[in-house]
């Protein structure tokens, strides 16, 4: 029982984190465009579906005004049939997943934990028989 009390204890602080840190983050930024090179913005796992930018009130366009590489959370302002200029100030809003290796990496763990917590706990128990 002590061990199952302790092993909540400890896993609490855990389920907050990771509930913490899951689902979609809204960001809304303003980045000073550097024309040609990659530069990151503030999320990474960028939900695309809900990605804008404007210059000046105007819609920019994929492709053609500048690439997004979603999964990293850079963009890159094209300088051929962009009107986007360097230094020139864009505003992004978008979505990004808050989710990480980290956070998987902790929740997938902690199953592993409670286990050593007890198994130690009972070892302890029985060595003091001893």
């Amino acid at each position: 029982m002590i061990a199952v009390a302790i092993a909540a204890t400890l896993v609490s602080p855990f389920t907050g984190a990771i509930a913490g840190n899951t689902g979609e983050v809204g960001v809304a930024e303003n980045v000073s465009a550097d024309v040609g090179s990659y530069q990151e913005i503030e999320g990474y796992d960028v939900v695309t579906s809900n990605f804008t930018a404007t210059d000046d009130g105007t819609t920019l366009t994929e492709g053609t005004d500048y690439e997004l590489n979603e999964s990293a959370g850079t963009i890159k302002f094209l300088s051929g049939g962009s009107t986007v200029t360097d230094g020139e100030s864009v505003d992004l809003s978008y979505s990004y997943q808050a989710t990480d290796g980290t956070t998987d990496t902790i929740a997938g763990l902690l199953p592993l934990f409670v286990a050593l917590l007890v198994l130690v706990t009972l070892a302890a128990g029985v060595i003091g028989r001893l």
